[in-house]
């Protein structure tokens, strides 16, 4: 398969196309058993991707924001802390 045929597939695919190149993959489809299984292989790994994507903490994976929130916490939890409890009191 072309990379030419591939590129439309994924165009059709993520709804790219207007409605005369749509109808031309749409054909090919039909005839072309090679293009329907990359086009059910492209299909189905667009659905995986998109669930990975659902699944995926993207907050959670900036570690530098995660420790700079960690240090924030840590330094509000510390001035709303009573003196007693950080060895000023009495």
């Amino acid at each position: 398969m072309t990379e030419i045929v591939q590129m439309g597939l994924h165009a059709y695919l993520d709804g790219e196309l207007g409605l005369e190149d749509a109808a031309g993959v749409e054909a090919q489809l039909e005839s072309d058993p090679d293009a329907r299984a990359e086009f059910n292989t492209f299909s189905l790994q667009k659905i995986q991707l998109g669930e990975a994507l659902d699944a995926f903490d993207v907050k959670s994976q900036n570690f530098k924001t995660v420790r700079l929130e960690r240090q924030f916490a840590s330094a509000i939890q510390r001035r709303s802390a009573p003196h007693e409890a950080i060895g000023f009191g009495a």
